[in-house]
């Protein structure tokens, strides 16, 4: 598919025409939504840091892989045992998600 005009690009970025199209169409946007959430917390980090100084970086820096460091123990495996589990019982899924 050449692109010639306006019209093009917008039926290759908005429109499902072929298998190839939607993969394409599907990677840019996921890798735009990426690139853009990257440089936002770019900006970000580099914002606390002039707002904070450096000794109030260094703490805020370290709470956060304090609690980066328990978040990754707690979710070892759990995602996959809940998908084993609910794959070979639906009612265990659906009990799961209406529980009050």
């Amino acid at each position: 598919m050449k692109i010639r005009s306006f019209i093009d690009v917008k039926t290759l970025l908005f429109d499902n025409i072929s298998i190839k199209q939607t993969i394409f169409k599907n990677t840019f946007w996921i890798g735009l939504g990426e690139g853009i959430s990257k440089l936002l917390k770019l900006i970000l980090l580099i914002y606390v840091a002039k707002i904070l100084g450096a000794a109030e970086y260094g703490k805020f820096c370290f709470a956060f892989a304090f609690v980066g460091l328990f978040t990754i123990l707690t979710e070892l495996g759990v995602y996959q045992i809940m998908v084993r589990e609910f794959a070979r019982d639906k009612k265990k899924g659906r009990d799961f998600f209406l529980a009050p």
